[in-house]
């Protein structure tokens, strides 16, 4: 396979898998983001065998277990108001001051915001 056909195979899983127009990145992009689309997939296909496994096996404990495991790791944590981890007291707002000399170190390498 070469190269075009690779790139050609690559952008056709991350359209199919919901990214917007692949053929816009860079081929080395392209091939990393098919590299880690293709992990992600390969571990949700270990969980459902592994549910298949513990559902196959009628315990029901186990199943539970396991599926209250899954939505742990599945759904963030929520913060609450008096969550200390949501906002920290130590980080504070730039000042105008701070703000102009880091837009002007940018403008000095070459990139704009």
């Amino acid at each position: 396979m070469g190269l075009i056909e690779l790139l050609d195979y690559a952008c056709a899983v991350l359209q199919e898998a919901g990214y917007p127009n692949p053929w816009a990145w860079s081929p080395r992009v392209i091939i990393h983001r098919l590299d880690v689309h293709n992990r992600i997939t390969a571990q949700r296909r270990l969980i459902d065998m592994h549910v298949s496994l513990l559902a196959a096996r009628g315990d029901q404990k186990h199943v539970e277990r396991f599926a209250e495991a899954q939505k742990r790791i599945a759904e963030p944590e929520k913060a609450t108001p008096t969550d200390t981890r949501a906002v920290s007291a130590e980080i504070k707002p730039a000042s105008r001051r701070q703000v102009e000399e880091m837009q002007a170190a940018l403008a000095a390498a070459g990139w704009s915001m």
